[in-house]
């Protein structure tokens, strides 16, 4: 017998489900626990920018932008294509557009946004879809704007777990890889994050020395073994980038 639902479209409309996310409340929850990696690594590049246009892709069900609305930040829009996510965000008075990302981002006017965050939403497309999607990104972000992103990364001995966890998953970037497609269009990061140290920094008194320790030694072995010093350790990393200068003098 055939069944013409994928099994993406099926995992997707059981989303909110599957990630135990129901309700405002259960947001809240997921803000309040991120809300100091947020703070800790994101306000060095977002603090000057409460009042300048900011869209988040794939947003779900606005865990970032309520932490931005907390923030006071103004100018937020977040776009996604699940119903029971969008439904969630309006709970909380988040500004929320029902949207294929892609299409969306395609429909915008050049340089008319300061910021893109894709917060676990790069690591869903395909390796050609991926860079349509930077393009697309370059073409709609002003010449002083930036992109944050976060994903699995490759880099890491544990993106296993990240990546599986899962199945919708298609893609998994290295530091290298993921900096050379930025680089391929027209853009440049300013900076990997690697999300793990500020995980294993709320019980400073004893995680934070034997995370260092621990963090040296298998980055030490994983060195011996490749020849490659591994700069992100946790399965998660955070990209910020901007557009490459060029950009400055190219506004069509």
């Amino acid at each position: 017998m055939e069944n013409s639902d994928t099994y993406i479209s099926r995992y997707y409309s059981n989303q909110s489900d599957l990630r135990g996310i129901a309700n405002a409340r259960d947001v809240e929850i997921l803000e309040e626990r991120d809300s100091d990696i947020y703070d800790r690594l994101l306000t060095p590049h977002l603090e000057t920018r409460k009042f300048q246009k900011i869209v988040e892709v794939g947003c779900g069900p606005g865990i970032f932008l309520r932490h931005l609305q907390k923030r006071g930040f103004v100018d937020v829009t977040g776009v996604d294509l699940s119903e029971r996510y969008l439904e969630i965000c309006k709970d909380q008075s988040l500004n929320v557009i029902k949207a294929d990302a892609l299409e969306w981002l395609a429909s915008q006017s050049s340089s008319s946004i300061d910021v893109i965050i894709a917060i676990d939403f790069i690591e869903h497309l395909n390796k050609e879809s991926f860079v349509f999607f930077l393009d697309l990104v370059y073409k709609v972000l002003t010449p002083n704007g930036i992109f944050i992103f976060r994903g699995p990364c490759g880099d890491s001995p544990f993106s296993g777990l990240n990546y599986s966890n899962d199945i919708t998953h298609e893609t998994l970037f290295t530091t290298t890889a993921l900096n050379a497609l930025i680089k391929m269009c027209k853009m440049e990061v300013i900076q990997f994050k690697d999300e793990y140290p500020l995980n294993i920094s709320k019980n400073r008194w004893c995680r934070v020395p034997m995370g260092r320790f621990v963090r040296t030694m298998i980055r030490t072995i994983i060195f011996w073994s490749t020849g490659h010093w591994i700069s992100i350790l946790g399965p998660t990393m955070w990209v910020i980038g901007k557009p490459q200068k060029s950009k400055l003098s190219d506004k069509s």
